[in-house]
């Protein structure tokens, strides 16, 4: 499963319209099922190149999942929910640079909404192009979909969606719970370190120097090499890592 953080976004989309069509337990439950699948799968057409191009997953994915996810509580057709993906796309957005400040949660707030609002013009018969995430050889109008926008000369897409349900996301065992409140990638590191102290009984006055070795993507995301406010201090693996073994 891609890092896309997907129940961030589709957990409260879902519950804001289960309540407000008066969806059963069930119905809210098959709608997490088949929205964690599309959203997946199209992560897996577009990460990590998606990602490392300084593209948000939550946001520009989000979108398409929570658009899925209230299709189907609200009922669309297949036509409307397709119009519903192609709203969403038409709201896509969001940048890596803003991790570190309001901006991030506010990535997924607007993923959430924007997802929903997208399929209540559906349900109006508001028009989107239909096929939002497939190209289109030969039209000289291939490089419009989603796959070509964000990650151009990448066709990863045909093959992905041609797995639909096989197997579907939401089963393999690999979802984790994020512990820290920041940036996923640290969390290993910051378990490592907190095992650590714990089995050596450590204290902070015994440590003089931490040094971490990491990859490159990990070391990035938590991009901020001191901390100036709680919100970038959560993406600051020095930062971090130090209240790890203070507290």
């Amino acid at each position: 499963v891609p890092m896309c953080h997907q129940n961030v976004v589709l957990i409260p989309a879902i519950l804001t319209v289960a309540e407000a069509t008066g969806a059963t337990g069930i119905e809210a439950i098959a709608a997490l099922a088949i929205a964690y699948e599309v959203e997946s799968k199209i992560g897996l057409a577009v990460m990590p190149e998606h990602m490392a191009a300084g593209w948000h997953p939550p946001i520009t994915l989000g979108m398409f999942g929570a658009a899925t996810a209230a299709s189907r509580l609200m009922g669309l057709t297949v036509d409307q929910a397709r119009a519903a993906l192609g709203i969403a796309g038409a709201q896509t957005s969001g940048i890596r640079k803003n991790l570190g400040s309001m901006t991030k949660g506010f990535h997924v707030g607007h993923a959430v909404r924007s997802g929903i609002h997208a399929a209540q013009l559906a349900l109006l018969d508001f028009s989107a192009n239909q096929d939002i995430l497939d190209s289109n050889p030969g039209t000289g109008h291939d490089h419009f979909s989603f796959q070509e926008t964000f990650n151009p000369g990448v066709d990863r897409l045909p093959e992905v969606i041609g797995n639909l349900g096989e197997p579907w996301e939401l089963s393999l065992a690999n979802i984790a719970i994020k512990r820290p409140p920041g940036a996923t990638s640290p969390g290993a590191v910051l378990d490592a370190l907190i095992d650590i102290v714990t089995q050596q009984d450590l204290r902070p006055e015994e440590i003089s120097e931490i040094r971490i070795g990491t990859n490159p993507i990990l070391a990035a995301i938590p991009h901020y090499p001191t901390a100036t406010t709680v919100l970038n201090a959560r993406y600051s693996l020095r930062y971090s890592s130090a209240v790890a073994l203070i507290d």
